[in-house]
């Protein structure tokens, strides 16, 4: 495994790869309405 810092315009898409993740582990364990609202901000 290779951990590096973010470079710039990355964050952006660490963030959608972090909600995928919580909507695909987490459904059935969390409350829906707490994984619907796990969206990126604007």
């Amino acid at each position: 495994m290779i951990v590096r810092d973010l470079r710039p315009g990355q964050a952006r898409r660490v963030e959608e790869i972090r909600i995928a993740g919580w909507h695909a582990a987490y459904v059935g364990i969390v409350h829906p309405d707490a994984l619907r609202d796990l969206v990126l901000a604007s």
